[in-house]
């Protein structure tokens, strides 16, 4: 009797077991297919950004900086370690620094406030170093910082450190303001000059972080130098031209890959399962065939980013605030992805950032067009100026007005109230007024140094 059961119970199990080997065959065919498909696309975005090394502009810098107490840029860097001196001397006015330009570019009208005696004297007395790299960043080539899309889709990769660009540009802004209330025109533009030599360094990357720091750059340019005069208006109409907001969609996209091809090798190297386990939550370790389970989590993931990001190019963000925009926008990970639902990060407020720093350059440049033309007409305000649409925002327009008591205003027609609350960036007050108008004719400056900043802009 039992012999009668045991051949079709065996021939059975054989059939399940066959036909799970196929399902097993054909899900990890799919797999293969998704990634091949993937893949592809990663590759043709990420062959737009070529291999590239620390370059001697680079290298040079991280020397000059260590006179200023600034770390090197790389930690293998040939530049000599800062002395604990140089250190301390940067760190006394470091918070004073940040904190009296943090109040200066939420100005909207009015001077700017006299540059704090410690600062002054920080300025004084690092006079010659502070000269030596201005020269080197407006004489030299464009700074060039190891780029390897390969080796930067691992979570421990070692990014350079673009922090001290940030400092360095603090110094050069409050030695522009200096140099502006004490009427050394040409100092301070030598000092702007070499201000803007560092945003092409860090928009050319197409790394997130690198980006970042550039719209912490931007945000301080911006917001200091509408608010001096003899700046000519072709200085942040060359800031402008780098196109902040499409910048960031570019490192949006390689973020993305990043993460991609960085979950791709931990899946793929057992060793990495305790990381992901600390990571991702214990569940992994009990999750049915976890590795083909995180490959289509990995694909599913990128898949959404990417349909998310694609879509970024024909939007201003003038369309919503970011809460919308991420509303209509984000494209979810599917429902069985619950990794995906917790990894994948909106980054829209930062896409969104990058078009505010556009919106603040193109304030400024208004700015700095109607002092030009102010000063060109014996200290009166024109009454109107050209090209007052938008282009971040091409629906809206600065609205430009001279009162019959002599005050000049711009302010931007697009509210920005419905930004929310809870967002941990800052934005400027989109507007500026002014009573007196400079006078004088004349936009001094030194045309040469100009020059050569604008031809390795077009070289770069």
């Amino acid at each position: 009797m039992v012999k009668k059961f045991v051949k079709p119970l065996l021939l059975s199990s054989l059939g399940l077991l066959g036909l799970t080997a196929v399902l097993w065959g054909a899900v990890q065919a799919i797999a293969r297919q998704r990634q091949t498909q993937t893949e592809a696309i990663a590759t043709e975005f990420l062959n737009q950004f070529p291999k590239t090394d620390l370059n001697d502009s680079a290298k040079e810098l991280d020397r000059l900086n260590a006179a200023l107490g600034l770390a090197p840029s790389v930690e293998n860097s040939d530049a000599p370690e800062p002395s604990d001196a140089a250190q301390q001397a940067f760190r006394s006015i470091e918070e004073d620094l940040k904190a009296y330009l943090d109040e200066q570019i939420q100005k909207t009208s009015g001077s700017l406030d006299p540059v704090p005696v410690n600062l002054s004297q920080y300025l004084q007395d690092h006079r010659d170093e502070l000269a030596a790299i201005q020269q080197h960043l407006i004489t030299a080539e464009t700074l060039t910082w190891e780029l390897d899309p390969e080796a930067m889709a691992d979570f421990s990769y070692a990014y350079p450190r673009f922090f001290p660009l940030a400092t360095l540009n603090n110094l050069f802004l409050l030695q522009a303001i200096r140099d502006s209330q004490q009427g050394n025109t040409a100092d301070m533009m030598l000092a702007i000059e070499a201000s803007t030599q560092i945003n092409p360094a860090l928009f050319q990357r197409p790394d997130l972080l690198s980006n970042l720091v550039g719209l912490i750059v931007t945000h301080r340019q911006a917001g200091v130098l509408r608010h001096l005069d003899a700046i000519p208006a072709t200085i942040p109409e060359r800031l402008l031209a780098l196109k902040q907001q499409q910048s960031m969609v570019e490192s949006l996209n390689f973020e993305a890959w990043m993460s991609y091809g960085g979950l791709k090798k931990m899946v793929e190297d057992s060793s990495s399962w305790d990381l992901m386990a600390e990571n991702f939550g214990d569940h992994i370790r009990v999750i049915p065939f976890p590795k083909l389970y995180l490959t289509f989590s990995n694909l599913d993931t990128a898949q959404a980013m990417e349909q998310t990001y694609r879509h970024l190019p024909g939007r201003s963000i003038c369309d919503g605030g970011v809460s919308e925009l991420e509303t209509e926008l984000m494209v979810q990970p599917a429902r069985w992805n619950h990794l995906g639902q917790i990894a994948m990060p909106s980054f829209l407020a930062q896409w969104h950032k990058g078009g505010l720093r556009m919106l603040e350059l193109e304030l400024t440049q208004k700015v700095l067009q109607a002092k030009a033309l102010a000063a060109q007409n014996g200290g009166q305000w024109p009454t109107e100026l050209p090209e007052l649409t938008s282009a971040v925002c091409p629906d809206e327009q600065w609205v430009y007005e001279v009162t019959p008591e002599g005050t000049m205003s711009l302010a931007f027609s697009h509210s920005f109230d419905d930004l929310d609350e809870n967002r941990s960036f800052r934005h400027l007050p989109l507007m500026y007024q002014a009573k007196t108008a400079p006078a004088g004719a004349d936009q001094p400056g030194p045309a040469q140094i100009s020059q050569t900043a604008e031809a390795k802009d077009a070289a770069s």
